[in-house]
């Protein structure tokens, strides 16, 4: 799987901590911008981990996942 390479600035700044958006720490959110991941409400076989870099892709595209 090809992960992508960020294309602009994260959509959350993990040194605000901005509680507004509260995200955890591996959310694609603190590396990507909004664009460019998806948002699942739960884990499921969509999104597998990724245990090479610990986090969450599409199993189709690997785009990155927030669950």
């Amino acid at each position: 799987m090809e992960i992508p390479e960020p294309a602009g600035p994260p959509y959350l700044d993990s040194d605000r901590g901005d509680p507004q958006r509260p995200v955890c720490g591996i959310c694609p959110a603190t590396r990507y911008p909004r664009e460019q991941f998806v948002v699942y409400s739960r884990p499921s076989w969509e999104c597998p981990f990724n245990p090479a870099d610990g986090h969450r892709y599409t199993l189709d595209e690997g785009v990155p996942a927030c669950v």
